[in-house]
């Protein structure tokens, strides 16, 4: 079964790439030349088969290639990263390898922006809302739209 809040947090993870901006050139990879993305999962899927049928459906507007369960070592290989709370115990390492890629970090786990995820969702009442970590997010070398900054909850 589909879950609304995860099929929710997917449409706004996908809508972000549309204001963020990765450097021109990358020597790894996780970027090609066709725009293409590769959308890593730390820890457990929340997402289940969500962005398997947004991509199937055609509502991706770039390709995006899907890795789960990946490890901590092939961090090189993703464009956005999703970290799961269960990774909590070790969101310290993780975060430390993210800044050494271009990749945009994202998590929905309570004190997951402070400690350096760049995109965290959070709940507000009975609405989901995001906070932004500017810092973690210019320390892997992505540039944030002014605009989304403006509609999310800042860390700084």
């Amino acid at each position: 079964m589909v879950n609304r809040e995860y099929t929710l947090k997917a449409s706004f993870i996908l809508k972000f790439l549309n204001f963020i901006e990765w450097p021109e050139r990358i020597d790894s990879n996780n970027f090609d030349l066709n725009n293409n993305y590769t959308f890593c999962i730390i820890g457990e899927n929340p997402f289940k088969n969500i962005l398997d049928l947004a991509k199937e459906e055609g509502l991706m507007k770039r390709k995006i290639n899907l890795k789960r369960k990946v490890l901590i070592s092939e961090l090189n290989q993703c464009r956005i990263l999703f970290i799961n709370s269960s990774e909590a115990n070790r969101i310290g390492e993780i975060v430390s390898q993210v800044k050494k890629y271009p990749l945009l970090s994202i998590s929905d786990t309570k004190g997951f922006g402070e400690k350096g995820v760049g995109i965290n969702f959070v709940g507000v009442g009975n609405k989901i809302r995001f906070e932004i970590n500017r810092l973690a997010i210019e320390a892997s070398g992505l540039k944030i739209s002014s605009e989304l900054l403006n509609l999310a909850i800042n860390l700084e």
